[in-house]
C-alpha cells in the first residue's frame, strides 16, 4: 500500500494543489515528513472518493488554497503591526 501511494505521489506532485501543500510541509517538518503527509492526504482523498462514489473535484481544493493564502496574509499583516513596520 505504501508503494501505491508513493507512486501516486510521484505522479501528482506537479499539480498545484499538492505542490503547495508539499512545500509548506517540507518547510515546516522536512522532506521525509512532507512526503508522508502528502501521501496521507492523497490516501484520505482516495478513500473519500471510493466511499462516497463521487468524482474528484479540484475546485474544492482551490478554495482551500485561497483560504490558506488569506490566513497567511492576515498573519503577516498582524505580525507587521506588532513589529511596527509602518
Amino acid at each position: 500500500m505504501v508503494t501505491f501511494f508513493a507512486n501516486c505521489f510521484s505522479k501528482v506532485r506537479f499539480s498545484r494543489m499538492n505542490r503547495n501543500y508539499y512545500r509548506r510541509k517540507r518547510a515546516k517538518n522536512g522532506a521525509p515528513s512532507a512526503i508522508t503527509d502528502t501521501a496521507h492526504k492523497l490516501a484520505r482523498i482516495v478513500y473519500h472518493l471510493v466511499k462516497t462514489g463521487k468524482q474528484f473535484d479540484e475546485s474544492v481544493f482551490n478554495v482551500q488554497e485561497e483560504d490558506h493564502q488569506k490566513r497567511a496574509l492576515a498573519s503577516l499583516n498582524k505580525r507587521e503591526k506588532t513589529w511596527c513596520f509602518n
